[in-house]
């Protein structure tokens, strides 16, 4: 069977966009007259900011020096969905409550809860986009270091 890279990676790029945009959106804030989706990390959250500049930089990376970059993004998309975003879903009681204080003026799709993490909206397309986003560079990564074991081969 033949893996098309070419294939994979313009998939990857396409999610990796979609989330860079959404993430934006943090950076940025946004607020249509009641409605607010997420507030600016400016203000709230500066660790995001960071966040967003190391995100930048590692997705700049894949595009111009794909051979290092293909592994800082994933590297990067990995800690952030596997150790930061993810595991929240586990929290205690205290960082639900928490977690529900800091993020209450934000819309939901579903009201918040004192005993299971619910996230708010902005949040739950985060950790959709960034699933997304881990699927394609997994099979990235992996079909391309069986592209380079191959041609090692020759």
């Amino acid at each position: 069977m033949q893996i098309n890279l070419h294939i994979i990676k313009r998939f990857y790029l396409v999610c990796v966009s979609a989330l860079f945009l959404w993430f934006t959106l943090d950076m940025t804030g946004f607020r249509l007259g009641d409605f607010l989706l997420v507030t600016s990390a400016f203000s709230d959250e500066p660790i995001d900011v960071v966040w967003w500049g190391i995100f930048l930089v590692t997705f700049i990376l894949f595009i111009t020096r794909e051979k290092i970059g293909r592994w800082c993004l994933f590297v990067f998309l990995a800690i952030w969905g596997c150790v930061i975003q993810y595991p929240m879903y586990f929290s205690t009681h205290d960082g639900i409550e928490s977690y529900n204080a800091f993020f209450r003026d934000t819309y939901h799709l579903f009201p918040p809860s004192d005993t299971i993490l619910v996230k708010d909206f902005y949040h739950t397309v985060l950790d959709i986009l960034i699933g997304l986003s881990l699927i394609p560079a997994v099979v990235y990564v992996a079909a391309s270091l069986v592209q380079i074991k191959k041609e090692r081969r020759k």
